[in-house]
């Protein structure tokens, strides 16, 4: 359980206490070990309970977890929730082949426009990205650009309102 909260932390930056079952006791070593956070966020009565990774627990992943190469680095808590919902409702398999956008940044040496990809049970790449209700259509279209020149036939847009 440990390495799966610190894989999904890894892929999503924040995760849900409602999302993922994870025993207290769990939770608890991974604080004392600095390797996780855990937040309170938005007011009463819809606070959450969110985990996220520590300095120390990235170099955690880093030095431990060769099969994450990069990070999620997001910057919007209500963005990186719906990412975390829609990454922990995919299989095992295509969370095992999940990518950030890092990773396709680095691969396709284009600016990152998709939040991350996977490879669906036929093999294929699979976009994903996170806009916000009231993004524009030039986002999309940016969007849109980086899935042709990456040759990415697919992609998941989930909305999120602030």
């Amino acid at each position: 359980m440990k390495m799966e909260l610190l894989e999904t932390l890894a892929r999503c930056r924040v995760v849900d206490s409602s999302e993922m079952t994870i025993p207290s006791e769990v939770i608890e070593e991974l604080r004392e070990e600095k390797l996780v956070l855990q937040k309170e966020f938005g007011e009463e009565p819809s606070r959450k309970t969110l985990y996220m990774l520590t300095d120390k627990g990235e170099v955690y992943i880093k030095q431990n977890m060769p099969e994450i190469r990069e990070i999620y680095r997001g910057f919007i808590v209500e963005q990186d929730l719906a990412l975390c919902d829609f990454y922990l409702r995919r299989s095992v398999d295509e969370r095992k082949s999940w990518i950030t956008k890092d990773d396709l940044i680095k691969k396709y040496r284009l600016p990152g426009t998709v939040d991350g990809a996977f490879m669906n049970r036929e093999g294929k790449l699979v976009g994903v990205k996170v806009l916000n209700q009231t993004a524009s259509y030039a986002a999309v279209e940016k969007v849109e650009g980086f899935l042709k020149a990456a040759q990415i036939e697919f992609v998941h847009y989930i909305m999120f309102s602030n």
